[in-house]
């Protein structure tokens, strides 16, 4: 009797996956002296946010806009369960404010119809933010938000995939999240409001012109100390508190800082300057700090409308202590990824058989190479190595031949060189096409079954480096990859004898490869060590089979097959 195993790299998969985070992977968001969860920069990253607050257009303040008394909600268009707006143990603040704005355009363009219950889906963008070099702890911006909704092409309701991760670690990894229903998207466009300002009454009028029109605002709190961030904390959480208890801010400014950098990104949705005392006029501010048990029933506070707009917080540079901003989707009527075709075969032993064909990918004018000296198909990394993910594929001329003449420029390997490559780039329809044979057994042919593909082109224009362009970001989820959409995906069977696992929902897919006509026991277990138990008997009637199974409450497991 012959026991056919999982190699120690495709278990060692299953378990990583299966598990969901890294315990080596402390929380960047809450602390023991801290309730919730806020994002810790380093002065790199704070350099990098106001640099990306700096490039985005900045909203105008219509002509003539009247800045009379009055309120504006714009939660109810929200549709959302305040209870469930708890980000928990992690830093994704900035995906929760983010989606709130986005979930409101949506509603408020569509004009509420379909409704979306509890709004768009946080879990979807959390499961797949190695798409962006990002994590549950890492932290991200409204530039982090625009990249991944992109390159991803859609947005989900958030029945599609419910907030599991509040625990810190990733608990619904993307393969189990149905991709349909969808809202398909095309652009996501950021301004920057212009309230870093000493005149009071023209960031109020901005404020309000942007909410009066429908659009709810990202909002970033910079606060000086980490001793001004558990006072905030204090009045969220205090239960002898309401919503309607004003806080003003900016005066916290001058109790100096402490050079933590934190910071948390929430959403304005709202205004109320009717009563005839101003102090009591206010921002309707919606966080992702629960409803503690129920003494904040709606998730928000009131925010003191007649403050210090030019508040700032000094580290190595002054940091506005309040920003906001506009994101505003084109949303379509399909998912257009700007990919004409996407083939993958990296399943085969026999490395001929081996191939990546991407065809007919778009990339904005603006970026439109001018010449090329050398160029990089990157599939970026998600969370190890041990996925297709984070190979880099170089067009270099030391290894080939670049050629221009009217369609663009052109790439051809030379011979021997492992994987051949040919790379066409039109700088006139703006896209390009990439073939991949012979992919050598070194690139590692699995890719992950629980996330997807994630693929980006860097254009090197003169030796030497310093004139790099970015030709677009594009990325594939689990389920669209396995049942179509705008791409062709091919999953090739997988070599024989192999045994191949896909959980999604409440069931688990195995794939056998094996001799036609043999039966295979296919058997769990939790440790290696440990007791194998029989899930299925498996006679072969062709060279590959499915076999679909409940998925296990733990899905800790290791699988193996054995030939009766």
């Amino acid at each position: 009797m012959t026991t056919l195993t999982f190699t120690p790299r495709i278990l060692l998969r299953t378990l990583l996956l299966a598990l969901g985070c890294s315990a080596l992977l402390a929380p960047l968001a809450a602390t023991a002296a801290l309730d919730y969860g806020i994002m810790r920069w380093s002065t790199l990253q704070q350099a990098q946010w106001q640099a990306d607050v700096a490039a985005m257009p900045v909203y105008q303040l219509p002509p003539g806009y009247a800045n009379t008394s009055g309120s504006v909600n714009l939660l109810p268009h929200l549709h959302d369960d305040p209870a469930t707006r708890d980000q928990g143990d992690t830093g994704t603040c900035w995906l929760w404010g983010c989606t709130a704005v986005m979930a409101i355009d949506y509603d408020v363009q569509h004009g509420g119809t379909p409704v979306l219950t509890n709004g768009l889906s946080v879990e979807f963008a959390a499961a797949n933010l190695g798409f962006v070099n990002s994590s549950l702890q890492s932290g991200g911006s409204p530039e982090t938000f625009k990249h991944f909704y992109e390159a991803v092409g859609f947005a989900l309701p958030w029945t599609n995939a419910i907030w599991t991760d509040g625990s810190g670690c990733n608990k619904t990894p993307s393969a189990w999240i149905t991709t349909q229903p969808n809202c398909p998207l095309s652009q996501v466009t950021l301004t920057t409001l212009p309230t870093f300002t000493n005149d009071q009454q023209f960031a109020i009028a901005t404020m309000k012109s942007a909410l009066d029109s429908g659009k709810a605002l990202y909002f970033a709190l910079q606060l000086p100390s980490m001793a001004d961030w558990a006072n905030f904390m204090a009045y969220w959480g205090k239960s002898n508190l309401t919503e309607d208890v004003i806080i003003d801010l900016a005066p916290w400014a001058a109790h100096g800082s402490d050079g933590s950098c934190g910071s948390h990104l929430m959403a304005c949705v709202g205004y109320d300057d009717t009563d005839s005392d101003p102090a009591k006029h206010y921002w309707l501010i919606l966080n992702s700090w629960g409803t503690v048990d129920g003494h904040r029933p709606n998730a928000v506070f009131h925010l003191a409308m007649n403050t210090q707009y030019d508040a700032a917080v000094t580290n190595t540079m002054p940091i506005p202590m309040f920003g906001f901003g506009t994101i505003e989707t084109a949303w379509s009527d399909k998912v257009r990824k700007g990919v004409a075709s996407l083939t993958v075969n990296l399943q085969s032993a026999s490395p001929g058989a081996n191939t990546i064909q991407i065809s007919g990918v778009s990339f904005p004018p603006k970026v439109a190479p001018t010449n090329v000296y050398s160029a990089t198909l990157t599939f970026p990394n998600y969370t190890d190595s041990i996925y297709f993910n984070d190979q880099t594929i170089v067009c270099h001329p030391a290894n080939g031949t670049w050629t221009h003449d009217s369609n663009g420029f052109h790439y051809s390997s030379n011979g021997g060189v492992v994987p051949s490559v040919q790379l066409d780039i039109n700088p006139v329809t703006c896209t390009w096409s990439f073939v991949a044979n012979n992919v050598s057994g070194a690139l590692n042919r699995y890719l992950d079954s629980h996330y997807g593909l994630v693929f980006d082109l860097t254009v090197e224009q003169a030796s030497g480096g310093g004139s790099e362009s970015d030709l677009g970001l594009h990325a594939f989820v689990y389920d669209e990859l396995v049942n179509g959409g705008s791409s062709q995906f091919t999953w090739a069977a997988p070599d024989s004898p192999a045994l191949s696992l896909s959980l999604k929902g409440t069931q688990g897919v195995l794939r056998i490869a094996g001799e036609t006509g043999r039966t295979y026991q296919v058997q769990q277990a939790s440790a290696l060590d440990g007791k194998w138990w029989d899930q299925a008997t498996v006679p072969m009637t062709q060279p590959v089979a499915a076999v679909t199974l409940p998925a296990p409450n733990n899905t800790n497991r290791f699988w193996r097959l054995k030939a009766q």
